[in-house]
């Protein structure tokens, strides 16, 4: 049940694939996403943003918004500033 909690998407325990250990989905679709995300997270943290506000509020936006956040994130931010 505790577990359950960690999921912000609401994406786990559903779709078609095997339920792994402690009831978490190991589809190779949710870990490509929680990879991005990750990733996104890892990104957003190095950059340097013009304001001092802004890191703080995409740190927020990705924890909180999860996949969807960092789809948010790489359309906004990552594509249009590549460094």
């Amino acid at each position: 049940m505790a577990l359950e909690l960690l999921d912000f998407t609401g994406m786990l325990g559903k779709g078609f694939s095997h339920k792994g250990a402690f009831g978490f989905n190991f589809s190779p679709f949710y870990i490509i996403l929680t990879i991005f995300w990750v990733w996104m997270l890892v990104d957003c943290l190095k950059r340097n943003f013009k304001k001092d506000n802004e890191k703080l509020i995409w740190v927020i936006v990705l924890l909180f918004a999860h996949v969807i956040g960092a789809a948010i994130y790489f359309f906004l931010v990552k594509s249009k500033n590549k460094n």
